[in-house]
């Protein structure tokens, strides 16, 4: 079998190199790049952030994967400074660029953990509920919710030590479930899929209650049936937290409401292969999923009250490997999306284009619903998510795994990139360009 080394095109090294000095410090406002020594499977933002005038110090979460080596599992909270937009001279938007965590590792005040975890299993996924409580995904049937407040800082993550004790544990599937949770109304409403085919939803009304309760165990409220094949992704609507979208491997997406016992729509055949991922777009409209087949595609959510035959407007087609998550922007353009993939890459896009533009991208030129290629990545994006602060809606978390550890990326974009040309020529203006 191949290693990911092996499958990197001659000349990577070179063009990378390139790409680091002569392009980035053009196309990008500011960016982080830290080494990681384990793999990472996810990254999150935190709600809880502390703006000062020239930058913001940001919440992270991230997981620590350590295989069969025995060493202990962690979820890990961290502090990153993020300089504020217009604050770092182009000439310095690569200094805060760490190759080697052990040789060059990024200083304190840029990089700072807070707080391990030692957690029962490889964690695949989190998701902030409120501020300061997470639940996590792993290799088993249960979720695990964290109050990272309560949770003891584990210094000692070698082989033997015992895990943390989850607050509480989500219980209901009858199979693993790794990859596929998301939440609404502030962590109250907690959506699963799993191999069990089922979308398991928990209500969690009271947290105070719930995480002091001698009863560490909560079972779910609502199951949904009719995948037939491990559910791999969710997404609430963010405009009715009673609609949801699931995705999987049984190459379809169907359309939920949680008052209802069946499904309200279906797509079959929505990828060429396996679901990995989907999302719903902030203004209700439409719906992104990402497959193994390498294809984005757009649905419009209006087309299912309308029609049993349902066709994507959009098919995005640039990635040349897998996808492993696709977002809206949460604050911000509601039509702009991002995705990440196997082939190491993170791209922007706006599907607002495909009103004045019907031709969907089909790969060869560069598409015009492509805004923006993210090429810091040397291996696969196993996730990566827009900041959800208003005043800050560009700036974009992504983490890869490695041949070696992890790489965990804070980027914003330039802003001429995005605004449009008129915005852009004011800007330019008054720098006096």
């Amino acid at each position: 079998m191949n290693t990911k080394a092996d499958r990197r095109t001659p000349g990577f090294d070179q063009r990378r190199e390139h790409w680091k000095h002569s392009h980035v410090p053009l196309l990008y406002d500011w960016m982080l790049s830290r080494k990681c020594p384990w793999p990472s499977a996810c990254v999150q933002f935190g709600l809880g952030y502390d703006s000062r005038d020239t930058y913001t110090d940001r919440t992270l979460y991230l997981s620590e994967r350590t295989g069969e080596t025995g060493d202990a599992n962690t979820l890990y909270v961290a502090s990153a400074r993020v300089a504020n937009e217009h604050a770092t001279r182009s000439a310095d938007v690569t200094k805060k660029w760490s190759e080697n965590v052990y040789r060059d590792p990024l200083p304190s005040s840029d990089f700072r953990i807070k707080k391990k975890i030692i957690h029962p299993g490889e964690v695949n996924r989190v998701r902030e509920l409120r501020e300061g409580v997470v639940v996590t995904h792993t290799d088993h049937p249960n979720l695990f919710v964290w109050d990272i407040e309560r949770q003891p800082h584990r210094k000692d993550t070698s082989k033997g030590v015992e895990s943390n004790v989850p607050d509480l544990t989500l219980v209901g599937h009858q199979a693993n479930a790794e990859y596929a949770v998301e939440s609404v109304e502030e962590g109250k409403i907690i959506a699963s899929g799993g191999k069990d085919k089922l979308v398991l939803i928990w209500q969690m009304e009271d947290y105070e209650t719930l995480l002091s309760s001698k009863n560490s165990h909560l079972l779910n409220r609502t199951i949904l049936r009719g995948h037939s094949d491990t559910v791999e992704g969710l997404a609430f609507n963010p405009e009715d937290s009673r609609r949801l979208v699931s995705g999987g491997d049984d190459k379809c997406v169907f359309f939920w409401d949680t008052r209802k016992s069946a499904a309200t729509g279906k797509i079959n055949d929505a990828h060429q292969g396996d679901v990995n991922c989907v999302d719903w777009s902030h203004n209700g409209m439409y719906i992104a999923s990402g497959g193994a087949d390498q294809r984005i595609r757009i649905w419009d959510v209006r087309q299912l009250s309308q029609s049993s035959e349902v066709t994507s407007f959009a098919d995005l087609r640039e990635h040349t490997g897998q996808i492993n998550e696709v977002q809206f922007q949460p604050c911000g353009n509601s039509s702009v999306l991002g995705s990440c993939a196997e082939d190491g890459q993170v791209l922007l896009w706006d599907i607002a284009q495909v009103e004045s533009d019907s031709k969907s991208s089909t790969g060869g030129e560069i598409p015009s619903l492509l805004l923006f290629r993210h090429y810091g990545h040397q291996y696969a994006v196993s996730e990566f998510q827009w900041s959800t602060v208003p005043d800050d809606p560009w700036t974009i978390a992504s983490v890869s795994e490695d041949e070696e550890g992890a790489t965990l990326q804070i980027w914003r974009p330039l802003d001429l990139i995005y605004n449009s040309p008129v915005d852009a020529a004011n800007i330019l203006r008054s720098e006096g360009i």
